[in-house]
C-alpha cells in the first residue's frame, strides 16, 4: 500500500509544477502550492503510517512465531524427559517370559521365544543345547523362572538331584506358568524318590496332583509310593502243640 501513496505524492508535485507553468497567478499559485504541500505531507504521513502498520504486523507475527517456537521447545524438553524416564524402566517379564508392559498388555520377547526353543530341543533329546539356552537366558535375567526350571529338570535327568532341586525350587519361588509348576513338583517328587526320600516325594506328587487332578503320571507315582510304603502284613503261624497221651 505504501507505493500507492508514493505515486500520489509524486503526482501532486508534478501537478504543482504544471499549474505554475500554465497559470502565472501568484496568489493562486500560493494557494495551490500550500494545498499540494499539505496533501503531499498527508500522503507521506499516510505512507509512513502504513509502513509502520506493516512493520507492527510483522513484529506481531514474529512474536507469535517466537511464542510457538518456545512452546515447541518446551514440549520437546518434556518429551525428552519422558523418553529418558522410559529408557530407565526395565520391563518386567511375566511367568511365560513375555514383556509385561502393563497389567493387561504383554509382548513377545527373546525370553519366551528362547525358552520355547529350549523346550523343543529338550523334547527332541538335545538336552545339552537346551540347557545352554536356558542358562544363557538366566544369565541375562536372574528373575526368569522358566530358565531355572528347565535347568533343574535336565540336572535331575542327569542324576544331579540336589542341584536340580535347588533350581526348580527357585523357579517356583520366582513364579512359573501353572502347567510348568505342576511338572516342577512332579520332577521334585521324582528326584526325592531317586534319593529314597519317599515321604518327601509323596508330598511333592500330591502338590502336583492338586494343581492338575488329571495328571496321570502323578497318579501313577502316588499309587506306586503308597504300595511301597504299605506295611507288609506278617502271617502268624500257629505251632501245633504236642498232644498229651
Amino acid at each position: 500500500m505504501s507505493w500507492i501513496f508514493a505515486i500520489i505524492a509524486v503526482f501532486f508535485v508534478v501537478f504543482q509544477y504544471i499549474l505554475q507553468y500554465y497559470f502565472n497567478n501568484k496568489e493562486l499559485e500560493k494557494k495551490i502550492g500550500a494545498s499540494l504541500l499539505i496533501l503531499t505531507a498527508l500522503t507521506i504521513l499516510g505512507s509512513y503510517w502504513l509502513q509502520q502498520k506493516e512493520n507492527i504486523g510483522l513484529l506481531v507475527q514474529i512474536g507469535a512465531r517466537d511464542g510457538e517456537i518456545e512452546k515447541l521447545k518446551s514440549e520437546k524438553r518434556i518429551l525428552l524427559h519422558q523418553i529418558e524416564g522410559l529408557l530407565t524402566i526395565r520391563p518386567k517379564l511375566d511367568p511365560w517370559g513375555r514383556l509385561q508392559l502393563s497389567q493387561w498388555f504383554t509382548i513377545s520377547s527373546d525370553f519366551d521365544t528362547g525358552i520355547n526353543k529350549a523346550k523343543g530341543l529338550y523334547s527332541a533329546g538335545k538336552v545339552n543345547e537346551a540347557f545352554e539356552i536356558a542358562e544363557t537366558l538366566v544369565r541375562k535375567n536372574k528373575s526368569f523362572g522358566l530358565g531355572y526350571y528347565l535347568m533343574g529338570v535336565i540336572e535331575i535327568d542327569k542324576g544331579k538331584y540336589l542341584l536340580g532341586e535347588k533350581n526348580i525350587l527357585k523357579a517356583i519361588k520366582l513364579e512359573i506358568p501353572p502347567e510348568d509348576e505342576t511338572w516342577a513338583y512332579y520332577h521334585l517328587g521324582r528326584a526325592s524318590m531317586q534319593q529314597k526320600k519317599n515321604d518327601e516325594a509323596l508330598k511333592y506328587f500330591e502338590k502336583s496332583l492338586a494343581l492338575n487332578p488329571n495328571m496321570e503320571k502323578t497318579k501313577q507315582m502316588i499309587d506306586r509310593l503308597k504300595k511301597e510304603n504299605k506295611p507288609v502284613e506278617k502271617k502268624v503261624i500257629k505251632k501245633s502243640g504236642s498232644k498229651k497221651r
